[in-house]
């Protein structure tokens, strides 16, 4: 493939692919809300689903998240240079800039949509099969967490209305 069209298609689905992954990341998210109390908490902001977790279990999802991203570090490092931009690499500051991109990207006319948490479902998603691991043969598939070798970056969005 040459590189403009590989460009093109990249342009082209990263923005589904960050709507796709901050839904995933709220049910998930919810998910755990409930394992914790029972209720489901209405709230659409990430942020605010994370901090509504107890202690044990906010821990639980920031380790599987530096998991995640020390696999991908040399990946974030060169988009870093590439892009001329910083990417959070802890899950506080990255949910202080993306919490709410699955809105702004469904209304671009209301906020900006910047989103680095494109690995925050696979981080919520182990987290929640080590809270219940007989969930686990339910589970269509499992993503491998990445390595030194990893080629795959994820998706970012960036949208000025």
């Amino acid at each position: 493939m040459n590189e403009g069209w590989d460009q093109e298609v990249r342009d082209f689905t990263a923005p589904g692919a960050v709507v796709l992954s901050a839904f995933a990341a709220e049910l998930f998210l919810k998910c755990l809300g409930v394992l914790e109390t029972g209720r489901v908490n209405r709230t659409h902001n990430l942020k605010a689903l994370f901090k509504n977790l107890s202690r044990r279990t906010r821990k639980l999802v920031e380790r599987e998240w530096d998991q995640i991203l020390a696999g991908k570090k040399h990946l974030l490092d060169d988009a870093e240079r590439n892009l001329g931009i910083q990417i959070p690499r802890e899950l506080s500051s990255a949910l202080d800039v993306g919490a709410n991109c699955f809105e702004a990207l469904r209304y671009p006319e209301r906020a900006e949509a910047i989103f680095f948490l494109t690995d925050f479902p696979h981080a919520l998603m182990e987290t929640i099969i080590a809270l219940k691991p007989e969930w686990l043969p339910e589970c269509s598939f499992r993503v491998p967490k990445p390595g030194p070798d990893s080629k795959a970056f994820g998706a970012v969005a960036f949208h000025r209305p």
